[in-house]
C-alpha cells in the first residue's frame, strides 16, 4: 500500500490492515464505506479536523504532513535523585524513550517531547529550546501535563486519590501509600505506535481496573494552523454504561500568568480558606500567581469561550477546545475551567462535558495547543487586550 508505519511496542496488526484495503476496494465497487469508528479501530490517519475515511484514505495515508517531523529521543524526565545510603538529594539527569514531534511556525521552531511512561506525559512544550511546561526535579513529583477521567471521587476513580495507576502512576509512588500499592516510573507504561508518513504518536494505557477506563491519546501536527492536535479517549471497558468527563491538567512553572474567557457567573473554591486573587478585565477573568497566594487553592469556573491560555512572559500557550453546551454540564463537584496552585507551580486545566459512555466505547475529545511568542504591542501584564485578542483569534 505505499503506507510506511514504525510501531514500538506493539505488533503490526496485518489482517487489519488487510480489511482496510479490501474496504477501500469495495468502496470503490459502491459498497458502503467503513464507519469513523471502525476507520479509527483498523488504524486510518486522522488528517487536520477530519478522519479520512475509506474513499480516497490510501492516498490521504501516503500523504505527509509538511513541515513535520517525528523523532524517537532520549527525553530527560528528571534531574535529581535521593543518595539511597545518606538520604540526600544528588544531580543525576535521567532520560528516558519518548518521542519528539518537531515543527516550525514561520521563524520559529516548536516541540512537543512525549515519554510512554509516567502515565502518557507531555513532558514539554517548546518554541525555540524554551518550554512552558513544567518539569521538576524528582521522579516522583507531578509534572508535565496529564490527562485523567473526571470527575475526581471514588465513585469515579475507585477511590479519592490517587488516580488509577494504569493512567498515571505519578502519584502512587507516595511514600504515604502501603508498599504494595507504591509504584515506579516505569510502572504501567502506555503502548506507543508511531505513524511516521503523518508525523503521529498514538499512547495507549493499560485498563484500570479499579473504575473500568482505558486512555488513549494520539499528537498530532495541524501544518496549516501551526497547532498541535491532542486527540484523547476515555474506553469504557465495562459491560454496562458509565459516565466520565475528560479532563486535562497542564503544570506550569511559577509566576506566570493565566487567563480564560469570563463567564456570566462567578467562579467558586474548592477550599475557601485557600482562595487566591483573579481579575476580571478585557472580557477575560486573570490569575497573576504569585508567592504569597495561599498553596492548595483551587478555582473551578465556567467559561463564555473554548480557550485556556498561560504565559511565563517570554512564551504564550494557548489551548482551544469545545466550550460546553447550555445543553450539557461539567462533572459533579468539578468545572469546564480550573486552576490550582500548589505553590511552587500551578495547573491549568480544562474538562469536556460529562457523558455516559456506552460498554465498550469511547468518549473522543479533541484540544489544540498553540504556542507563540508575544504578540507585538502586547505584555505579560492583567487586563491586556491584545493578549486576550491574540488567544481568542488562534482559537476561531
Amino acid at each position: 500500500m505505499g503506507c510506511q508505519i514504525g510501531m514500538r511496542s506493539l505488533h503490526l496488526r496485518q489482517q487489519g490492515w488487510l480489511l482496510v484495503a479490501l474496504a477501500a476496494v469495495g468502496t470503490a465497487m459502491g459498497s458502503t464505506p467503513l464507519s469513523e469508528e471502525a476507520c479509527l479501530e483498523e488504524g486510518c490517519t486522522r488528517l487536520g479536523d477530519h478522519t479520512a475515511l475509506m474513499q480516497g484514505w490510501i492516498g490521504q495515508a501516503n500523504r505527509k504532513t509538511p513541515g513535520c517531523r517525528l523523532e524517537e529521543a532520549n527525553i530527560l524526565t528528571d534531574w535529581m535523585v535521593l543518595n539511597e545510603k545518606t538520604k540526600a538529594p544528588e544531580k543525576k539527569d535521567t532520560y528516558h524513550p519518548g518521542f519528539k514531534l518537531n515543527f516550525t511556525v514561520g521563524s520559529d521552531e516548536l516541540s512537543l517531547e512525549l515519554i510512554n511512561v509516567k502515565g502518557g506525559l507531555v513532558q514539554a512544550f517548546k518554541l525555540n529550546g524554551h518550554s512552558i511546561v513544567l518539569n521538576r526535579p524528582f521522579p516522583d513529583q507531578m509534572d508535565g501535563s496529564q490527562f485523567w477521567p473526571s470527575p475526581q471521587s471514588r465513585a469515579s476513580w475507585g477511590t479519592a486519590w490517587p488516580p488509577p495507576a494504569q493512567i498515571d502512576p505519578v502519584p502512587s509512588m507516595a511514600s504515604w501509600l502501603p508498599r504494595q500499592d507504591q509504584t515506579t516510573v516505569e510502572s504501567h507504561p502506555y503502548t506507543a505506535e508511531i505513524y511516521r508518513q503523518t508525523c503521529m504518536v498514538k499512547l495507549t494505557s493499560l485498563p484500570a481496573t479499579s473504575c473500568d477506563v482505558q486512555v488513549k491519546k494520539s499528537f498530532s501536527i495541524l501544518a496549516d494552523r501551526g497547532a498541535v492536535a491532542l486527540d484523547y479517549e476515555l474506553v469504557n471497558t465495562n459491560t454496562t454504561a458509565r459516565w466520565w468527563a475528560p479532563w486535562e491538567i497542564t503544570r506550569v512553572p511559577p509566576n506566570g500568568l493565566t487567563f480564560y474567557a469570563t463567564a456570566d457567573t462567578p467562579p467558586r473554591w474548592a477550599d475557601p480558606s485557600k482562595k487566591f486573587m483573579v481579575k476580571d478585565g478585557v472580557g477575560a477573568t486573570w490569575f497573576q500567581h504569585n508567592a504569597s497566594a495561599p498553596a492548595g487553592g483551587k478555582l473551578l469556573a465556567n467559561t463564555s469561550a473554548g480557550f485556556l491560555a498561560h504565559t511565563d512572559g517570554k512564551v504564550l500557550l494557548v489551548k482551544c477546545f469545545e466550550k460546553i453546551s447550555a445543553k450539557a454540564s461539567a462533572a459533579p463537584g468539578e468545572a469546564q475551567i480550573e486552576l490550582y496552585n500548589e505553590g511552587n507551580y500551578v495547573e491549568v486545566e480544562q474538562q469536556g462535558a460529562y457523558q455516559q459512555i456506552r460498554a465498550g466505547s469511547p468518549l473522543r475529545w479533541r484540544v489544540l495547543w498553540f504556542l507563540r511568542r508575544l504578540p507585538s504591542g502586547a505584555k505579560a501584564t492583567v487586563a491586556d487586550s491584545q493578549l486576550v485578542g491574540f488567544a481568542r483569534n488562534l482559537c476561531q
